[in-house]
């Protein structure tokens, strides 16, 4: 039997500690994160902000249009990450939008974009990954 999809709004403190499938963050979070994210000097960014396929984009939209306009440096992990990138990029550049292009962004040094969302993290906490080693020791 499949369940009726339901939304349900909670404040960030009123979240228990357990696992819960979250489809979207509060669009006051996503104000006050793409506040912060366009005055940070540096973003480290993994992962969409919720299930973006669904008509639950508004958070990692919110997001990325922070960090594009903005002139924070930035590593940007994660296929579905670039995917949702990518999307953004296009539906604007079919309204007419004059938003930068993520490839131009890219060539300019400001962020970095990288496929790996996990192995990207993992070498930042350990500063190596198998692969890596591997090549090292021939």
């Amino acid at each position: 039997m499949k369940h009726a999809r339901r939304d349900i709004d909670k404040e960030v403190e009123e979240v228990k500690t357990r696992v819960v499938e979250i489809k979207k963050i509060k669009e006051k979070v996503d104000l006050m994160e793409a506040q912060k994210i366009s005055e940070a000097p540096f973003v480290l960014w993994n992962g969409p902000m919720g299930i973006y396929e669904e008509g639950y984009r508004a958070g990692t939209d919110a997001l990325a249009v922070a960090l594009i306009k903005g002139g924070a440096r930035a590593i940007v992990g994660g296929g579905d990450t670039l995917a949702a990138l990518r999307s953004i990029q296009d539906s604007t550049l079919k309204q007419g939008s004059s938003r930068p292009d993520l490839d131009e962004i890219e060539k300019s040094g400001r962020i970095f974009f990288s496929m790996g969302g996990g192995a990207m993290l993992k070498y930042l906490a350990e500063g190596t990954l198998p692969g890596l080693e591997a090549l090292t020791r021939r």
